[in-house]
């Protein structure tokens, strides 16, 4: 029987996590405060900014995001064409009160609360890092390989290293396999339930 160690434990993880899509959410933000920006812009910089190389005759700054959704976060981005000065923008309410309706902080802020980007980055974050977090004590429940098929759910024993023949049987510790669905993870339907005489027999 194969003992747990932290180097096994830590690459079965890694293995599940790697998988999983990551929507670009920070580069759909970015693309929606720059063209914010642009449009902004005098026709003449407009004109320059359709090229590459009339993009290097334009001034660059940096745009700091500010949101509240779990805590305070910060996004940064630069190289952001087009502006004369860096700017931050605050997503709360207060903030978006105390600035000037057809400004340029005005139409990114109501931008960015209407399409949800930040939320959207935000709620992928967390998830991620929750199921992370579960995985880690879940492969922490275990001190065997032979254990691991009774501790994570049937979905994921195609992660875990082959050890000796055994059935699938129900989870025991925090699920995951619908949270890491909801992140994109093509994982197999199997069977949730065997009898507890070869769950006896496995951990016998």
């Amino acid at each position: 029987m194969t003992r747990l160690t932290n180097e096994l434990r830590n690459h079965i993880r890694g293995k599940i996590m790697k998988g999983l899509p990551v929507i670009d959410y920070k580069a759909q933000i970015r693309d929606f405060v720059q063209e914010t920006i642009i449009s902004f812009a005098p026709p003449e910089v407009q004109e320059l900014y359709k090229t590459d190389l009339g993009k290097e005759y334009i001034g660059c700054r940096d745009v700091e995001i500010v949101t509240s959704y779990g805590g305070n976060r910060y996004l940064y981005l630069n190289t952001i064409y087009g502006l004369r000065r860096s700017i931050k923008i605050r997503m709360d309410e207060r903030a978006f009160e105390l600035l000037k309706e057809g400004s340029l902080e005005h139409a990114l802020h109501a931008g960015l609360n209407k399409n949800k980007l930040c939320l959207k980055l935000a709620e992928q974050e967390d998830l991620r890092k929750n199921v992370s977090d579960r995985l880690t004590a879940n492969l922490a429940a275990a001190s065997s390989i032979k254990r691991l098929y009774t501790v994570l759910e049937p979905e994921l024993h195609g992660y875990i290293p082959v050890d000796a023949p055994v059935a699938n049987l129900p989870a025991t510790v925090a699920p995951v396999v619908d949270d890491l669905r909801k992140l994109g993870a093509n994982l197999p339907t199997v069977a949730k339930a065997e009898t507890k005489e070869v769950q006896s027999n496995l951990e016998g």
